[in-house]
């Protein structure tokens, strides 16, 4: 055979062997390119214009991205000769579901608002966004953000159905703690993030510990092996009485950790939080360290 099929996040990875002479031996000096056509439809046919046409170009590793996830895509492709380049022969390069890839977050997944003893006079947060990743990035096409409206005890967060922005109202918030659930729609797909805003009543004596975001996703390639951390710094915070705590205060943990070839490192006055990847010798096992 001679390509070899794989999913992907969200995409169909190929991998083309270059083409032999009749002999099975002999590699083909002709090869100018390859052609790739992709179809939901196990019976397309690209000579009568049907399909999708992926890629035409010299590559032989080819990934076809922003593919819908656990759904068949039937893929064929042509090998174009110099001599002939418009007489080609199509051939089947199978089938396959790609990885479904997406995951929904958002720019802060907790907040935590002063508010006085009795839970009025709260601040409310600033503008939050909700973020779709799909094979390797933001996508920011063909996603419907929502609900438009929740309203909860007096607290209201509003969504921009195209720009995923997410504003909070509301006077008469009347409990201490409330979540709300946001989601990112792609065709007939719900992807679902949770968010919790929480109070911080003056004297008390309660402390709050949270971190700015909760989790991180990155963009990677599809092994993996490429990947960039977040542009933004997250961190470590601490209320208490109705009040973010901004001196006297030591963050931790004191020594990076290391974990999987990542170095995490918490500024111990700041409460930045740094990711990089880890030393070599952090990887090595105690014993053959130096």
């Amino acid at each position: 055979m001679s390509s070899k099929i794989a999913a992907g996040n969200n995409s169909i990875i190929l991998q083309f062997t270059h083409p032999v002479e009749d002999d099975g031996v002999t590699l083909r000096d002709d090869l100018m390119g390859v052609k790739v056509w992709y179809s939901k439809s196990a019976t397309f046919n690209p000579a009568n214009n049907e399909g999708t046409l992926a890629y035409d170009g010299q590559n032989l590793d080819v990934t076809i991205p922003d593919l819908d996830g656990d759904v068949s895509y039937y893929v064929k492709y042509a090998y174009i000769s110099e001599i002939e380049p418009s007489n080609y022969v199509i051939q089947s390069a199978g089938t396959v579901k790609p990885l479904e890839g997406s995951n929904a977050q958002l720019a802060r997944s907790v907040d935590v608002v002063p508010a006085k003893s009795d839970g009025t006079g709260y601040s409310l947060p600033d503008t939050n966004e909700i973020f779709l990743y799909r094979g390797g990035g933001i996508l920011t096409v063909g996603v419907t953000y929502g609900p438009a409206t929740q309203t909860k005890n007096g607290l209201t967060a509003t969504v921009d159905p195209q720009e995923g922005t997410v504003t909070f109202s509301g006077t008469s918030w009347s409990t201490d703690t409330e979540t709300f659930t946001f989601t990112a729609t792609v065709g007939s797909k719900v992807f679902s993030v949770d968010y919790n805003i929480t109070k911080s009543k003056a004297g008390s004596e309660a402390v709050f510990i949270d971190l700015l975001r909760e989790s991180e996703l990155i963009t990677s390639s599809y092994d993996g092996s490429e990947y960039e951390y977040p542009i933004d710094t997250n961190y470590v915070r601490l209320y208490k009485g109705g009040e973010l705590v901004t001196s006297g205060v030591v963050y931790g943990p004191s020594m990076p950790v290391f974990q999987h070839g990542l170095e995490l490192v918490v500024n111990s006055t700041t409460g930045a939080i740094s990711l990089d990847n880890a030393p070599a010798q952090a990887e090595l096992p105690l014993h053959e360290r130096g």
